[in-house]
């Protein structure tokens, strides 16, 4: 048991000194509190790679468009984060549907306008 502890805190960063100085108690503490920190930062860098990847395929979805119809779409002169501030829009769970309805409408009309898309194309008609 002793070695099976002592070789978790260490590997965490606990100090020899402190090991010998912790009950058992503090040090399972923190070794959970570790691991948890661990997952908050590997849950926020995952997220940062799966925005980045979204943002990524949204340049090239509209590069696409403008490609295919420059007349309609532009391709942004400068990064999308810079053209705009950030449209926060907050769809909770006590909303009723028709109110959620209206919050993704307005919110697809944000972006049409945002990427130059008419309601026309991004409709698909």
């Amino acid at each position: 048991m002793l070695g099976r502890l002592y070789r978790a805190a260490i590997s965490r960063g606990m100090s020899k000194h402190d090991y010998f100085h912790s009950t058992p108690n503090d040090i399972e503490i923190f070794i959970q509190e570790y691991d948890s920190r661990k997952k908050s930062e590997i849950k926020i860098k995952t997220e940062e790679i799966e925005y980045s990847a979204w943002l990524n395929g949204l340049y090239v979805r509209m590069a696409v468009a403008s490609a295919l119809n420059g007349k309609k779409v532009k391709y942004p002169k400068k990064p999308l984060e810079k053209n705009e501030p950030q449209i926060n829009i907050e769809v909770t769970e006590d909303m009723s549907e028709s109110e959620k309805d209206k919050i993704r409408e307005q919110f697809a009309d944000n972006m049409r306008e945002l990427f130059s898309v008419p309601k026309t194309l991004s409709d698909g008609s």
